[in-house]
């Protein structure tokens, strides 16, 4: 019987050896990912005040469809707008919050929709006062892929209903049912590190 050539043997070892990675397909395991996103707008309250925004927040992903956050908030007084509300205030605005978002995902991997609820601590600055009070938060926003880790952030229904975010806190200036706030027109970025 004839041996075996060695070159062929040692070829034939690392082939089999490496077959599972010639021939990997993707296992579909999640890998978790963070985001930073950036966003802008005007925020109008219960108090009449209208003036812009600022969001920063990092968000941390806990499954595909699943993302955790802490958001810094902070409003601008810049004007007063006309409702029935009988007070008009002047009120800055700084909350910190913790969100939890899930992700409602079309087909394609470009466009998806994110609802989320949060809760968190609200300091209202006006005329010399200063409050602090417990924050209940909820959001609808649409997420738009420009490139592979870089997206558009907007309200979901911008043509309709141009508001991305409520606000509800407990702060009182008379017997009011409490302070709440709009985001309107937002704008933003969402980077994936």
């Amino acid at each position: 019987m004839k041996k075996p050539n060695p070159c062929f043997v040692i070829l034939l070892i690392i082939k089999l050896l490496s077959i599972n990675s010639s021939f990997a397909q993707q296992s579909g395991e999640f890998i978790p990912y963070n985001l930073l996103r950036v966003e802008t707008g005007m925020l109008a309250d219960s108090y009449n005040s209208v003036g812009p925004k600022l969001k920063i927040e990092v968000q941390h992903s806990i499954s595909e469809r699943l993302i955790y956050g802490i958001a810094f908030d902070s409003k601008w007084h810049l004007g007063h707008f006309r409702t029935d509300q009988a007070i008009d205030l002047p009120p800055n605005l700084n909350t910190l919050s913790g969100n939890v978002y899930y992700c409602i995902m079309p087909n394609t991997k470009n466009f998806s929709w994110q609802i989320g609820a949060g809760f968190g601590g609200t300091h209202l600055y006006w005329d010399d006062t200063h409050r602090w009070g417990f924050t209940i938060t909820t959001s609808m926003t649409a997420n738009i892929r420009i490139s592979k880790k870089v997206f558009l952030v907007a309200s979901p229904l911008i043509v309709l209903i141009p508001v991305s975010e409520f606000n509800y806190s407990f702060i009182k200036k008379d017997s009011s049912a409490g302070y709440k706030t709009v985001s309107v027109l937002p704008f933003g970025v969402k980077i994936k590190l």
